[in-house]
């Protein structure tokens, strides 16, 4: 099920991995948590993040800040203010020196400059895992066997793990979800809690559900489409 909640994965899995040591962190004003510009030596790179999705720190993709906010469960507000939040994260994160590993695979971005997807390690753990861990990002992107040679799935996996202990723990974006807040009301109303096996619904499962109201959307606005297309020509013929 883990595969369909991915409808991209990184392309030219021949590249070699490059590993980039001793970066430093470039702050400028397009730096998300899952997204920024790093300094290696003299050079400078953008990079974008594998197998996670920050929350925007601006309304620049208002239909991608949207639906996070539907996925977090919060206002729209709040989550450009969990955005600016997950960057600050993020920053103090990278403020020793951290190792970026990348294929060059082209991330496409918002400046003329290219940007690259990456895999980003702080201290040997990957950051993709602290911003989840933090409540900072969700499980979302494209994927990439990692230089370990791990599979991608069962990367997911982990991080899906941590996201879910992420949201019931109520940490980062999680602290203002108005799904965490119905959960703990239904909670006190049934005498229940998280440790006493009354869960969370997974985030595979908050995907699936999003991806499948999604569509059911779209088919209703296809339906009316069409009705009115029908009920037009009907129009027509009985001017004839």
């Amino acid at each position: 099920m883990v595969s369909l909640l991915f409808g991209k994965v990184a392309v030219a899995q021949q590249r070699q991995w490059v590993t980039l040591t001793n970066c430093q962190l470039v702050t400028t004003h397009e730096f998300d948590a899952d997204s920024f510009r790093v300094r290696s030596g003299t050079n400078e790179y953008n990079v974008r993040l594998y197998f996670v999705d920050a929350p925007e720190s601006n309304l620049r993709y208002p239909e991608r800040t949207r639906e996070q906010a539907e996925y977090f469960g919060l206002t729209i507000d709040d989550t450009i203010k969990a955005g600016v939040a997950a960057a600050e994260a993020c920053r103090k994160l990278l403020e020793q020196p951290f190792v970026v590993k990348t294929r060059w695979a082209v991330a496409g971005g918002r400046t003329r400059e290219p940007r690259y997807y990456c895999i980003v390690e702080v201290g040997g753990t990957n950051l993709a895992e602290l911003l989840v861990a933090q409540g900072w990002a969700r499980t979302k992107g494209v994927v990439v066997t990692l230089p370990t040679g791990q599979k991608a799935q069962d990367y997911i996996e982990t991080l899906l793990t941590l996201e879910n202990k992420a949201r019931q723990t109520c940490l980062g974006a999680w602290a203002n979800s108005t799904k965490r807040r119905q959960q703990k009301k239904n909670d006190t109303t049934t005498g229940s809690s998280i440790r006493s096996g009354d869960p969370l619904k997974p985030a595979y499962q908050i995907h699936l559900d999003m991806r499948l109201r999604h569509r059911a959307h779209s088919i209703v606005i296809n339906t009316i489409t069409l009705q009115t297309r029908f009920a037009r020509r009907k129009v027509c013929f009985a001017d004839r």
